[in-house]
């Protein structure tokens, strides 16, 4: 060891190859990207490590899409993205990975809410929205959950075909939206569903045999009931029902709905993407 050298860095040097990976995982939570370098200067094969080719585990690339701002530091959202993104083109399996709990980086970033570290990993590669880890969920799933509905309304621009992707109980996007009371996301995928003509989807049924107009009924959420029965409804038939009073009280919540279906619509075009 050098007299300039830090423990760390003799670690990174030398044999110490549980040191080196505590330094990595160190530089990941900052998101680093010139220590990374560094790192990768003095160490060449640490992303190679088979602590991180085992078939579940918790690599860089976890560790910086899950991290929190670190007052402390100069950590921020937006290193943590850039980092996040710089590993990924570096090891492109890291983003498909699972960890030990069965999360992807891109699971960890939406469930932490990392929306900057979320976005980029989505244009960097589209088709990690639709990797599957615990329960069958996929990215996708969690956003509906956890993400903003203009966050959600970009993952359904990027990658239209997410919204069809099942749970391991046959749940799509729509029932976990439901099933959890999240209306503004549910507005959204009803919005870009109607669009794309893919009313199909709201006809199916999870393992249980519900369909999302089912489980709705079960919740007892009438705006989604509202939304579902008469935003399918051709809009000429529209007044010959509230004329015939089926049910009229019910479209207070169908236009009470229409900005988020609106966002929903604008997603299977372009949507805008401001900052998160």
């Amino acid at each position: 060891m050098s007299n300039n050298d830090s423990p760390f860095e003799a670690a990174a040097k030398g044999g110490d190859i549980d040191m080196s990976h505590r330094l990595l995982e160190a530089v990941a939570e900052r998101g680093d990207i010139k220590e990374l370098y560094n790192l990768l200067g003095r160490k060449p094969d640490i992303l190679d490590s088979i602590k991180y080719e085992a078939p579940f585990a918790e690599t860089p690339l976890h560790i910086a899409a899950s991290s929190g701002n670190d007052e402390r530091t100069d950590s921020s959202s937006h290193g943590r993205a850039k980092f996040a993104v710089e590993v990924a083109v570096l090891k492109p399996s890291f983003a498909r990975k699972l960890n030990p709990e069965g999360l992807t980086p891109m699971h960890l970033a939406l469930l932490n809410r990392q929306w900057k570290t979320a976005r980029a990993l989505m244009m960097l590669e589209p088709e990690l929205i639709r990797v599957k880890g615990k329960e069958g969920k996929t990215p996708f799933h969690v956003a509906v959950e956890f993400a903003p509905p203009q966050l959600l309304a970009e993952l359904l621009y990027v990658c239209p075909s997410s919204i069809e992707d099942l749970t391991a109980q046959w749940e799509t996007a729509v029932h976990i939206a439901v099933e959890s009371s999240k209306f503004e996301s549910f507005k959204v995928l009803f919005g870009w569903i109607l669009k794309a003509e893919r009313e199909h989807i709201l006809d199916w049924k999870n393992f249980d045999g519900d369909t999302v107009l089912h489980v709705a009924t079960r919740k007892n959420q009438p705006q989604v009931v509202s939304v579902l029965v008469l935003g399918r409804v051709p809009r000429e038939r529209l007044p010959l029902m509230w004329h015939l009073g089926q049910p009229s009280r019910h479209s207070a919540h169908l236009g009470g709905s229409a900005r988020l279906m609106r966002a929903g619509r604008m997603a299977y075009s372009q949507p805008t993407w401001p900052a998160l």
